[in-house]
């Protein structure tokens, strides 16, 4: 999904690195760089939490999941669209 921008992988090849949702963006007022530079803008950031934002409106107009809620690990990442889990 890379298609340029500001962001650069900090870790070496084989080295999992957890999504930090670009704080450093983020905190400066900018979008995560996956939102700003994704082709499809199929991407969509904010407080969820907030009425007046496009991300709260998105989730309130679509149904939405999120991967492995069961287990308690309380994901902020929402799925909008069809999902069939792989054997």
């Amino acid at each position: 999904w890379f298609a340029g921008g500001d962001v650069q992988p900090i870790r070496r090849s084989g080295i999992i690195e957890k999504c930090t949702f670009c704080y450093q963006r983020v905190s400066n007022g900018l979008q995560p760089a996956c939102v700003e530079v994704c082709p499809a803008r199929a991407r969509t950031f904010g407080d969820q939490d907030d009425p007046s934002s496009e991300i709260y409106q998105v989730l309130k107009a679509n149904k939405s999941f999120r991967l492995k809620e069961d287990k308690g690990t309380r994901p902020n990442v929402h799925y909008i669209g069809k999902y069939s889990a792989r054997a």
